[in-house]
């Protein structure tokens, strides 16, 4: 039923085999084609394909045997417990150091604790913990907090006791023992006997998502190989009551207790939105001051999304007021500070950046108004068909431009042009500024090579590219800016409302603009940006 390879015990279900232990979870990953191998020593040890050792022995971090406890043979057993001897006396087992599941005839003690994985194809360490404490409580908590009873999202409630330990029985019976007290059964087992021909083995594990579950897998040998799995009790009913199953500005909702899903809210979208990544949490693009500056206000418009029966856990409000309903949206949409409000029956709360702990709960009678942002018909038709640039704006970038080429006429890369290091005095003369990441070139050199240097948003491919870099990168850093003087805004702004340029292509298209005469310029950057 259990298969011993490298660092890790699997469990053979089908049709993909389960992790139910791992050693050193947070090491880098291993080949496939690596052996553990019980040296003559009696230390275990890794070694590559190429027969090269991988680790030291075992024992760094509490993990398997210490030279002074040599194993002179090792056994996996059906329980899934993998045990190292010295002359028939067991010195370690896996069953000691359970990394985020406990199988039947297995125990957490007091002190230890499961780790959940990042997910069920990455079992590093992942964002939650199940800990046996020594008050006698079994508590969760998100890892990456202070362990506080504020931040538990789930315990057995059995503080001030004196259980020590948490058990699972190979009938799939899971309970607390402590001296003196009574055991304490979490599940209310009721699953029948193994029929013949079938092996049921329990697992009790704290799954990616937080929620701490017993499954039975059940392995029928006839009249064919098949196996199933079960959820025979979970410690949350709805798994998103977990603290921080879904990043912030996302809201979690379930289908069953083992799967929980992350969703945006209205007018946001995921930082990352590959599966694993959706934990992360979602942006609305946007940030309080430019809701709050009169050049947001001209371009964009903003409105409110409702959604119903939404439960904010980590509520903290900066404003509750008793308003009606409608009242509640409209005085967050007039408040540029306020991203959401929670309408319910003890008022109006009115929340800022960032939205955490959300979750769908259909049980609650609550809405959630979440203020999202468009574009104003306005600002799609200066997209479409002119970019209008003020008489000083004009004046500005021909100053800049001129700077830039006086500095590339010295032979100096200056790497780090961008709006923050350009300067001007009274009469609009432009000054670029802070040569410490420059790279000056000798008069033979027509480019160098150098490490990575400059502004993110402001850096010329060619950086990533292990090519020579030259005095383009500060033509391509003067394009970002020239963006930013034409279109009004930032170049995180740009990418919002749709102006998503070719960067390649950037440094050519504003080493043409010499061949026109200033007055084409706007129509210049209009054709071969804006409608790109």
């Amino acid at each position: 039923m259990f298969l011993l390879t490298c660092n890790r015990i699997w469990l053979m279900t089908k049709p993909e085999i389960t992790v139910v232990w791992t050693a050193n979870p947070d090491d880098p990953p291993l080949s496939s084609n690596s052996t553990i191998v019980l040296s003559r020593h009696g230390w275990l040890r890794l070694l590559t394909p190429y027969g090269k050792e991988n680790t030291t022995p075992y024992g760094n971090n509490n993990i398997l045997v210490s030279q002074d406890d040599s194993a002179t043979s090792a056994s996996m057993f059906d329980s899934g417990n993998f045990v190292l001897y010295k002359d028939f006396e067991v010195v370690w087992q896996s069953f000691d150091y359970p990394t985020d599941t406990i199988l039947g005839g297995q125990k957490l003690v007091a002190g230890y604790a499961l780790y959940s994985s990042v997910s069920a194809s990455h079992h590093s360490s992942g964002r939650f913990i199940l800990y046996m404490q020594y008050d006698g409580n079994l508590v969760a908590y998100p890892r990456n907090s202070s362990w506080s009873s504020d931040d538990s999202y789930w315990s057995t409630e059995t503080y001030s006791t004196y259980y020590d330990s948490l058990n699972l029985s190979c009938s799939g019976s899971l309970y607390m023992v402590g001296f003196s007290e009574p055991q304490r059964v979490l599940n209310p087992h009721t699953s029948s006997p193994a029929r013949e021909n079938e092996t049921v083995i329990y697992r009790a594990t704290l799954n990616p998502k937080g929620n701490f579950v017993l499954y039975s897998h059940t392995f029928t040998t006839l009249p064919s190989n098949l196996t199933r799995m079960n959820i025979e009790w979970a410690a949350l009913r709805n798994p998103c009551k977990a603290k921080g199953s879904c990043g912030v500005n996302s809201y979690c909702s379930f289908t069953t207790a083992d799967d929980a899903e992350c969703h945006c809210f209205p007018g946001f979208s995921f930082l990352n939105d590959t599966i694993d990544r959706k934990i992360l949490g979602c942006s609305r693009g946007f940030t309080d001051e430019e809701a709050c500056s009169q050049s947001g206000l001209e371009y964009f418009s903003y409105n409110m999304s409702a959604l119903e029966s939404i439960e904010l856990q980590a509520l903290d409000p900066y404003s509750v007021r008793n308003l009606s309903k409608n009242a509640c949206s409209k005085s967050c949409l007039d408040d540029c500070n306020c991203w959401a409000s929670l309408y319910a029956d003890d008022g109006c709360k009115k929340l800022m950046d960032p939205i955490v702990n959300a979750l769908l709960n259909k049980s609650i009678l609550a809405t959630v108004f979440i203020k999202f942002r468009v574009p104003q018909t306005a600002s799609v038709n200066i997209i479409k068909q002119s970019v209008v640039v003020e008489r000083k704006r004009l004046v500005s970038v021909l100053a800049i431009a001129f700077e830039c080429m006086l500095i590339g006429e010295s032979r100096i890369i200056h790497c780090n042009i961008k709006p923050h290091n350009i300067l001007f005095d009274e009469s609009w003369t432009a000054k670029i500024s802070d040569f410490g990441l420059s790279k000056p070139l000798s008069p033979n050199q027509s480019g160098t090579l150098t490490s990575v240097r400059g502004t993110r948003g402001y850096l010329v491919p060619e950086w990533f590219r292990n090519t020579l870099i030259s005095t383009k990168v500060d033509i391509y850093s003067f394009g970002v800016v020239l963006l930013e003087i034409l279109c009004c805004t930032s170049r995180m702004g740009i990418d919002v409302i749709g102006l998503n340029p070719k960067r390649e292509e950037l440094g050519e298209y504003l080493e043409k603009i010499g061949e026109f005469q200033t007055s084409n310029l706007i129509s210049f950057i209009h054709i071969t940006y804006i409608n790109k």
